[in-house]
């Protein structure tokens, strides 16, 4: 079963660090993309997220095709989580903040760098939580172009690119540059915004190949 809790928000705002389930689907979603599923028993219906079913975007596309794999040179592994892929909450600080006991004042969390968080394996009896990463991983790059002037997240297009049989498509069906692709999965579907303004220096290019069925 896929872990839907990695296309969650760090935030808990409008409740979208968790999947929730409106009508016949599942969804999970941290505003830039949406995955859906047909509706799982185990996860409820929640107070506070948005009317995702009735969003004005199309859940459709024109042409499906593999996404290109993503070249391991643009990766590195996680500084946060120590490429573990998880972390707990720091023992020594609130939040990645200390306070001086003489004077009040607040500083970074030596222990954390601020961070709020450490390595699951440092402290491996506590409750462990996803890193802000993925699977231990994080982007060199900024973002990826995968053609047709649009150019995605480039670690929103690792989080996707682990879903089995996945099938993407670059345009969107109302041929809007300002609409979300289509992309579907074995098993459910989604939506992922492109990126809006000026290209990244950064940005690397990987054309979708027209040639793949």
């Amino acid at each position: 079963m896929i872990d839907l809790s990695v296309f969650c928000s760090e935030a808990s705002i409008y409740s979208l660090d968790k999947p929730f389930s409106i009508g016949a689907y599942t969804y999970a979603t941290n505003g830039h993309l949406v995955i859906r599923v047909p509706r799982r028993a185990d996860v409820p219906e929640r107070d506070g997220t948005p009317a995702i079913d009735r969003l004005p975007h199309p859940w459709i596309g024109r042409d499906y095709r593999p996404l290109p794999t993503l070249p391991e040179s643009i990766f590195y592994d996680c500084d946060i989580c120590a490429g573990e892929g998880r972390v707990v909450d720091c023992p020594d600080c609130d939040d990645g903040t200390v306070e001086c006991p003489h004077c009040g004042a607040e500083s970074n969390c030596k222990n954390c760098d601020g961070r709020g968080v450490v390595p699951a394996s440092e402290h491996p009896d506590e409750e462990s939580q996803a890193c802000t990463c993925y699977g231990g991983q994080r982007p060199t790059k900024a973002a990826v172009c995968l053609g047709q002037g649009r150019t995605f997240g480039t670690l929103y297009l690792l989080k996707i690119s682990k879903l089995p049989g996945l099938r993407f498509s670059v345009a969107p069906a109302d041929e809007s540059r300002s609409s979300p692709s289509h992309f579907i999965f074995d098993g459910g579907e989604g939506l992922i915004m492109p990126r809006q303004g000026d290209i990244p220096e950064d940005t690397i290019n990987l054309m979708i190949d027209e040639e793949a069925a």
